[in-house]
């Protein structure tokens, strides 16, 4: 329809604009940024949910909204979904909720061997009321449900079971006490042991309190495990001293001293393990170490000096790495590099790693950061033509593993005009890079010096594959020197001269084009042969004198 728009020049010739020019529907050029999923070209749509809302049931009304839309485009567009974090998210809660019913089940069972079953579900109850304690608690800190407040709780569980053991087994020996009552012996016990649980307590919790009061991402990081411990040992005091102390008086046995024996020679499942020889026999070789603290000493000390000894032969790691079946791939080519010369590296990147044994995806955004998958992963490079992120999916974890070496070394070898850096995911905040050097000055020329120093002296370390600087000294520019004099004899001004130049490179809009309900602007611009190199700047044409004569 464009193309057989008539034109009529002075003289009332007419040309259609097929005549003239080139008519064709085509991105917006040049294009910002070019995204490709298993090497063919697509376009992503990332969507992030409100952090009030559950992952599962907002993915089945994302995944609901997809489904409707392979239908109403049926044959026209397909949408796949390319990453989806609730099968991440719904794994890992699995699992931390598994680890987490698995403690309560070791605790219980150790209890049943030792103390009987009814001791073992009085001090057992204190498990779910501690964690329903330090959920309810969360909301007070603007937390929620996550695998670092889950890792807290499991943490806790063998702390906070300390207190209803201890409070439990010192009313069961007051039970036995023919002159209290069951009310009697749960008072003498709380009151016995109150101060001292409450000085366990708080000493436990002092030694959380610098993970609980830290700033910063490793604050918010590592800040939840402290706070659902600290939680669960509050609650865990409370409970203990109220709750399992009144379970424990009304539902324990009561003997008498005439009834040793007798307690002695029942099943082992009311009243645990007896060993009375054991016993007898540790406190008679408690009493002997005591008695020699010359010896003794120095060897506790000895054994404990050892473990520092022995932490030198372990790593230095901050935050473990990420059992993920994904890794980065990041790539830059020279600074000012058009998009179309990162786009080519990045389709020979691509057929390179998709050709990898275990690569079960790929995914590429060319000019910016690409849609985050891993929650400490950031994007903050954007409009960048020379930079392009990969997202590489695995069919294992043992398989992402493998290939982060393997194509870290392959692809420096194969690529050595571009910078490529492959990365798995870890734990922890979001940081730029395992070590980083902050240079501080005014100048920027001296600063990218001093960063390309700093590069070189760190190329000669082992273990190191790649060095970036992140100062920028800005895409290259083409300056034009105009001659004022002769401009004014053609009848230009500069600014004239400039309007027009942004004229020919970015083209004006000559209206709009209605399709359907979109509506498609319409740029009329030079040819690109005008717009690829200098030569072409040099012959481009400028109007002049009322648009009768044009100067190149």
């Amino acid at each position: 329809m464009i193309a057989s728009i008539p034109l009529v020049n002075e003289q009332g010739r007419y040309l259609r604009v097929e005549d003239v020019a080139t008519v064709e529907r085509s991105f917006t050029t040049p294009r910002k940024d070019v995204a490709f999923l298993n090497g063919e070209e697509s376009i992503f749509v990332a969507a992030r949910m409100q952090p009030s809302l559950r992952s599962d049931v907002w993915t089945e009304n994302a995944l609901a909204v997809v489904e409707q839309f392979n239908k109403d485009f049926s044959g026209t567009l397909s949408a796949t979904v390319a990453f989806e974090q609730n099968e991440y998210t719904a794994t890992r809660l699995a699992d931390l909720s598994m680890n987490l019913l698995m403690g309560c089940a070791v605790v219980m069972m150790v209890i049943l061997l030792f103390m009987g079953f009814r001791a073992a579900w009085i001090v057992g109850l204190a498990l779910p009321l501690c964690a329903a304690f330090a959920l309810f608690s969360l909301s007070f800190y603007d937390e929620q449900i996550h695998q670092m407040s889950i890792f807290g709780m499991i943490i806790a569980i063998g702390l906070l079971i300390d207190n209803a053991i201890v409070i439990t087994d010192e009313i069961r020996i007051n039970l036995q006490d023919p002159n209290l009552t069951r009310v009697g012996a749960m008072a003498k016990s709380v009151s016995h042991l109150f101060v001292p649980l409450l000085a366990s307590t708080l000493t436990t919790i002092l030694g959380f309190m610098p993970i609980f009061l830290l700033d910063g991402n490793i604050g918010d990081f590592v800040g939840p495990i402290a706070i659902s411990v600290v939680m669960a040992l509050i609650g865990s005091l409370f409970i203990s001293l109220t709750i399992i102390a009144a379970l424990a008086a009304r539902f324990l046995p009561k003997h008498d001293n005439s009834s040793q024996h007798e307690t002695a020679s029942k099943a082992w499942w009311k009243v645990g393990f007896q060993a009375p020889e054991l016993s007898l026999a540790f406190k008679k070789q408690l009493g002997r170490w005591i008695k020699q603290p010359i010896l003794v000493l120095p060897i506790i000390a000895l054994l404990c000096l050892s473990g520092f000894v022995l932490s030198k032969s372990l790593a230095n790691v901050f935050f473990p790495s990420a059992d993920r079946d994904q890794f980065e791939v990041y790539l830059w080519t020279k600074e000012g590099s058009s998009i179309d010369n990162t786009t080519n590296y990045v389709k020979k990147v691509d057929s390179a790693i998709r050709s990898e044994q275990g690569v079960k995806q790929v995914s590429w955004l060319v000019g910016g950061s690409a849609p985050s998958v891993y929650y400490n992963q950031t994007m903050t490079r954007d409009n960048m033509p020379y930079f392009a992120n990969a997202v590489v999916s695995t069919d294992t974890v043992d398989d992402a593993v493998a290939l982060v070496g393997k194509l870290q070394q392959e692809l420096d070898s194969a690529y050595p005009e571009v910078q490529i850096v492959v990365r798995a995911f870890g734990q922890g905040p979001p940081i730029a890079a395992p070590v980083e050097v902050e240079i501080f000055g005014p100048d920027l020329n001296v600063l990218n010096d001093l960063g390309d120093k700093v590069r070189m002296l760190m190329s000669e370390v082992d273990g190191i594959s790649q060095s970036i600087t992140s100062v920028s000294m800005g895409e290259p520019e083409l300056k034009i020197n105009a001659d004022s004099d002769n401009l004014s004899y053609l009848g230009l001004t500069l600014s004239e001269l400039a309007n027009q130049m942004q004229v020919n490179f970015s083209g004006i809009t000559g209206g709009s084009v209605l399709e359907s309900t979109e509506e498609i602007p319409v740029r009329v611009r030079l040819d690109e042969a005008y717009r690829q190199n200098v030569t072409g700047v040099d012959a481009m044409p400028i109007p002049v004198a009322g648009d009768k004569y044009y100067a190149p």
